[in-house]
């Protein structure tokens, strides 16, 4: 796969890197480390910013599945909703630990679906729609999803420390911050 490819492939699947120019810059080793930190389907790839073998083949199959990293996730799901249009956003950044959990919070909560309302929001985007200055939208561990399951539910797994409650009391916004933290909206 020629970096042209690459490129294209990644920008396809919101993994921005730029237009596809044939120029290794840093921002396509940025968003192939990006894709292969999120990459679930399959063996655990090196996190390098090379695009090799088990990546190129990685990518291939996710572009061909129309952009699946896990089993029940897409790469679009996790991307800034601001597509590109500020500068510096990367477009998706997740983390494969945490779409472990997502997929345990899946299947033990939404058996019909979990639909991730907003994940990654870049610097630009987060100042547009209001969100806090130190939110974990910005680093790509935080998650908005429907509040169907109740804050403290064993069924969100424990990797989820950030928990906000909606106004009926259940859990629409869940992160992987390091320390507990519980808050209404």
């Amino acid at each position: 796969m020629n970096t042209a490819t690459l490129q294209k492939h990644l920008n396809s699947l919101g993994y921005l890197c730029g237009p596809a120019d044939g120029l290794p810059g840093p921002r396509t080793k940025d968003a192939t480390r990006r894709f292969q930190a999120s990459w679930n389907l399959g063996p655990y790839l090196a996190v390098d910013g090379i695009a090799g073998p088990k990546t190129r083949t990685a990518l291939t199959a996710a572009v061909a599945s129309g952009g699946k990293i896990s089993a029940h996730f897409r790469a679009s799901e996790f991307r800034c909703k601001c597509c590109g249009k500020y500068t510096g956003c990367a477009g998706v950044v997740v983390e494969r630990a945490d779409l472990i959990g997502l997929e345990k919070l899946r299947d033990n909560a939404y058996p019909k679906g979990l639909k991730i309302v907003s994940g990654y929001r870049c610097g630009g985007h987060n100042r547009a729609v209001g969100g806090a200055k130190s939110s974990r939208h910005l680093v790509g561990d935080a998650f908005d999803i429907p509040a169907v399951v109740p804050t403290e539910s064993d069924k969100i797994p424990a990797r989820f420390k950030g928990r906000g409650r909606a106004k009926n009391g259940r859990v629409r916004h869940l992160d992987s911050r390091p320390n507990p933290a519980r808050w209404n909206y």
